[in-house]
């Protein structure tokens, strides 16, 4: 079992970089629209935090309104499906048609669940949506139509990442999830193998 981690983002790195997409954010909505922000559980909770308190830091009276939804791409064997499932939509009450929408993510790498959320936020009306991710994976096989709008981190594909929403589910179920830094497990005999280990919740 690997449990050997090497920073790769300290905690000024990470605030620095949400602060700047908090900045990109409220400058594309400055005209009075209501952005309703998607954050996809688990892994966008911390980022999401951490983006709104920044966003409300910057401009008080934006009040920005997030929701929250489920998915998997695995069943129960841990085999991939070939699309994301919705486990959980937004809340009914939850005022979507008429109105842009951002999806937060903490990662974004081959962007199957990111489809699939953008597709049923648009069959609930929303007239735009846009991605904000902690980091974009540059995956060469990604569908070209699936990229981030806001995007605080670049990584390789092959970078295996802890840390901010991404856990170490090979070592812990919830391991390093809320750790407030980014880093990345460094090769070692398993490496291989626990980079394709799935999780089964987002």
């Amino acid at each position: 079992m690997i449990e050997k981690y090497k920073l790769l983002y300290g905690r000024e790195q990470v605030q620095r970089q949400i602060g700047r997409v908090a900045s990109e954010i409220t400058a594309r909505y400055d005209g009075g629209e209501r952005p309703l922000f998607v954050s996809l559980l688990r892994g966008a909770v911390p980022f999401t935090s951490q983006l709104m308190t920044e966003i409300t830091r910057q401009v008080p009276n934006f009040d920005p309104e997030v929701d929250y939804m489920t998915t998997s791409r695995y069943s129960d064997s841990a085999i991939a499906k070939d699309r994301a499932e919705i486990v959980m939509g937004v809340c009914p009450d939850t005022e979507v048609d008429g109105r842009p929408t951002v999806i937060i993510d903490d990662v974004l790498d081959m962007g199957e669940t990111v489809k699939t959320v953008r597709e049923y936020l648009r069959d609930l009306g929303a007239t735009s949506v846009n991605l904000a991710v902690l980091v974009n994976k540059d995956v060469p096989t990604r569908d070209p139509s699936v990229q981030a709008d806001f995007i605080g981190f670049h990584n390789p594909a092959n970078e295996w990442l802890v840390g901010m929403g991404m856990a170490d589910g090979a070592l812990k179920k919830e391991a390093r999830r809320w750790d407030d830094q980014i880093w990345v497990v460094e090769p070692g005999e398993n490496s291989d193998e626990l980079l394709k280990t799935p999780s089964l919740v987002h």
